[in-house]
């Protein structure tokens, strides 16, 4: 996928400055590597956001016009502008749309997405960090150790020793702080209130998205 094919998700929209720096980090602009994978972070960029939109929804609808798809996590969540009231994208909120149906406000805009992919990792709305290290520390009622503990108690993940963990985790913070330092920005020291903010800053996007679908698609949620 080129820059060119990458871009037309955003339908003639002039894309944020922080996102032409990812864009930028991520790849030379005539090869965009799909996937971002650094400092514990799944990124995959979106080839075709309308399609991906159907593929969530699972019929055709006019929400593509609201919906700009960016990228998708590890489990294929969605995350994309929602530029309601005809926003330009630089002051459009990046939302969640999940593929069980949930969905929220993720970031006020594409500058503040940026700081919560860094200290998170994973772009997962119950995975925002309270605080900065959280998700580097290892203990039982962390994020990394729940995490952790869940999928070895599901048979999904043999950590290895604690030590070789935390060794890991340590190369993860300096990653973390390399990559905002290339993307010039500062991590927040409580990334789940700059969430918190941002889903206070616009309407609620869940109960929004789910009007639209009922009056596109009365028999939806049926």
């Amino acid at each position: 996928m080129n820059y060119a094919t990458y871009i037309k998700n955003f339908k003639n929209r002039k894309i944020p400055e922080a996102m032409e720096r990812l864009l930028q980090l991520s790849n030379n602009l005539d090869n965009l590597s799909e996937d971002l994978c650094y400092a514990g972070i799944y990124f995959s960029f979106v080839e075709d956001s309308d399609e991906y939109l159907t593929l969530l929804l699972g019929y055709e609808s006019q929400l593509v016009e609201s919906i700009l798809g960016i990228a998708t996590n590890g489990a294929g969540d969605l995350l994309a502008f929602w530029v309601y009231d005809d926003r330009d994208l630089e002051d459009a909120p990046i939302v969640f749309v999940g593929h069980e149906g949930d969905a929220c406000v993720m970031a006020n805009n594409f500058s503040e997405l940026l700081p919560l992919l860094v200290s998170s990792g994973d772009l997962h709305p119950d995975n925002i960090p309270e605080h900065l290290n959280e998700f580097n520390e290892f203990d039982g009622d962390s994020i990394l150790g729940k995490i952790t503990l869940k999928m070895e108690e599901d048979g999904f993940y043999s950590p290895g020793t604690l030590q070789e963990l935390i060794e890991r985790r340590e190369e993860t913070k300096i990653e973390q702080a390399d990559f905002a330092t290339r993307l010039g920005i500062q991590l927040p020291e409580n990334p789940a209130e700059l969430m918190r903010t941002a889903i206070e800053a616009h309407p609620n996007f869940e109960e929004w998205l789910n009007h639209q679908i009922s009056i596109e698609n009365p028999d939806y949620f049926n």
